[in-house]
Formats: C-alpha cells, structure tokens, sequence
C-alpha cells in the first residue's frame, strides 16, 4: 500500500486492490524526447569523425587530428530531454488508482499530493476499451460513469479488466479475487471479516427494494460471466427466501 493511501482511509475502510499506468502509457507520452535523446548520443559518438571531415588519413595520422570540442555542448543539450523524461516518470510512479470497500482514488502528486475520489454506490456503470495493441500487452482505458456526474476516464492503466472486476467485487460485496496480471496487485484486508463472501448482500424482507436490487446486481454479474448458473440459482433462492 502506497503510504500516502493509508492517511486518506478512514477507520472501517480497507484498500482491496491498487493499480497504476502501464508503462506502455508512460512511453507514449516521451517517445519523442527518448528519439532526440538518442540522436544526441549518436551525435556525441561520431563527433570525432565530424571533427576531421576535410582532412586526409596522412593530415590526420601527422597531426593527431582536430581537437574535438563538439561532443561537451552535445551533453549539455542531452540534460534537457533527461530532466523532461525524469519529471514525466515521476508524475506516472505517483499516479495511483485504489479501489476501497468503500470509494475509488485517484491519487496524484509528487510534492503537491492531489485526490479525487467516488464512493462505490454512485458508480452506475464501468466501461472499458482496449486497443489490439493494449490487450496484447494488457493496457488500456477504464470509465466510471456516476449519474449526473461527469464521467471519470482511468487512462492506459495497467490489467483494467481485471481492475474493473476488482469494482464489481467491491460494489457486490464478495471481496477481492487475486490476479496475478502485472500492474495489478491485491491487497489483502486487514480483517478478513470485514469482506462478506455472499454474492449479492442478503437482507431483510423488510427491506425488499434493496433485495430487488441485489437481484439486478445479481443478473448483471451472471450476465458478465462473473458467477456460474449454479452461484446465481444459490444466491438468488437465498435473496428470495428472505424478501
């Protein structure tokens, strides 16, 4: 757990899973710096050559050749991609996504910590999108969609199926199920009690418009694959005994 996280979670609150940014994400972003950083060095490599352009093999084997002084302004410029490229790795290390049995956080920041966060019942919806490129090295882009709120797009995060099934445990209650996709690790909660392994929460009957929605959570996750035929028959005669 990031160390930051832990100052931002309430007291019943436990962080279930955490993920971050591909690093495929991270090289998208500085292609172009690492392409002039390379030109640079070729540039230092072959300064001696450019140096002695003009001058014979006899000149150059009499005279030791023209003093190089090309290659030390070439390293000076190459600091300006370095720093941009240390700053862009930075940023992406300490940008974090945490899903809670409670919220989703998104963390930001490296002096200038920033959050942002939404709590698990406004989620209505979460999308995903990968790219033929991003599901063969497992990346790619997750939407949260929240009611009226604007919709939170998670750009080029690590192993997103496996973090939007880390939100429908949560949302649903069963707890995290480990994955062992890079980029993505569960966390085990500090009270394994606090994780209710019923799929969806059974409640009272006097409390029968929160089972008719954990009926429909209930379909949803079938209809996701998430649970067999035989889990949902189980838990959905459950629901019904108690309604």
């Amino acid at each position: 757990m990031n160390p930051y996280v832990k100052h931002l979670l309430s007291n019943n609150e436990t962080e279930l899973s955490e993920t971050h940014q591909h690093p495929f994400w991270l090289i998208s972003q500085i292609w172009l710096l690492l392409l002039v950083l390379l030109v640079i060095i070729i540039g230092v490599f072959f300064s001696g050559n450019l140096a002695n352009i003009g001058l014979s093999a006899e000149e150059i084997a009499r005279t030791g050749g023209r003093s190089n002084n090309i290659w030390w302004p070439l390293l000076i410029v190459a600091l300006v991609p370095l720093a941009i490229i240390a700053v862009y790795y930075i940023r992406w290390r300490n940008h974090i996504y945490v899903v809670t049995n409670e919220r989703v956080i998104t963390l930001n920041g490296v002096v200038n910590k920033s959050s942002y966060d939404i709590a698990l019942e406004k989620i209505n919806d979460i999308s995903t999108s990968q790219s033929l490129f991003g599901r063969m090295f497992n990346f790619g882009d997750v939407t949260l969609e929240s009611g009226n709120d604007t919709p939170v797009l998670m750009h080029g995060i690590a192993s997103p199926l496996e973090f939007k099934k880390s939100l429908l445990d949560a949302k649903s209650g069963m707890g995290i199920t480990p994955a062992t996709s890079a980029g993505y690790r569960p966390v085990m909660a500090a009270n394994p009690a606090s994780v209710n392994p019923m799929v969806p929460p059974v409640v009272s009957a006097a409390n029968g418009g929160v089972s008719a929605a954990a009926l429909r959570e209930l379909e949803g996750l079938r209809s996701q694959g998430l649970i067999t035929d035989a889990e949902y028959a189980q838990k959905r005669a459950q629901i019904l005994q108690r309604m």
